[in-house]
């Protein structure tokens, strides 16, 4: 099923590790606050 050498898992671990962690953690934001806008509507609606 797996056919990832262990060279291209090495790889994208340090990919992860580079990761800009504040661009990931602007875009989690982004997705609360959609979602905490998404169960307002919800609310309204009901």
């Amino acid at each position: 099923m797996w056919s990832i050498t262990h060279g291209q898992y090495y790889q994208s671990q340090e990919n992860l590790d580079s990761f800009d962690v504040s661009e990931a953690t602007k875009t989690i934001k982004e997705l609360e606050a959609s979602i905490a806008d998404i169960t307002k509507q919800l609310y309204e609606l009901d």
